[in-house]
């Protein structure tokens, strides 16, 4: 049995009233841009650790602020994977056994707000092929 210590980092829009945030504001107010984990074992000492960056997909400019906290960048980030496959990664990561813990109390709101959104965003397309291959 792992203990896994999460910390996120997230994006958020450069301003409320874009057209981005108009769009997909009320189900994804903060977009995740990367997974920081370690692992420890059963008396906390640090067996593993994992960095996983995560490209915007719908705040792709890197908020001035996020910037300078993350020191990451649409740069940094124009080549990593996306949230889902960034899901998988780490998922794959933490094995079998394990309970999950996080550094920032924001950290579950956020995550499961990404989740949730990227699975209504996963169906909705799958939805959207389903009805033009019917077509």
């Amino acid at each position: 049995m792992h203990y896994i210590v999460v910390d996120l980092e997230w994006n958020q829009p450069m301003s409320f009233d874009s057209s981005v945030f108009r769009q997909v504001g009320d189900r994804l107010v903060f977009e995740m841009i990367q997974i920081g984990a370690v692992k420890v074992d059963d008396k906390y000492q640090v067996v593993d650790s994992i960095s996983i960056p995560i490209r915007p997909q719908y705040y792709v400019k890197i908020h001035p602020r996020i910037r300078k906290m993350t020191q990451l960048g649409a740069e940094e980030l124009a080549d990593a994977p996306t949230f889902l496959d960034a899901m998988a990664q780490f998922t794959a990561w933490c094995g079998e056994e394990y309970t999950l813990l996080t550094w920032g109390c924001d950290d579950i709101s956020v995550w499961k707000q990404n989740m949730d959104f990227a699975t209504f965003s996963a169906c909705s397309q799958m939805s959207t092929a389903a009805v033009t291959a019917r077509a």
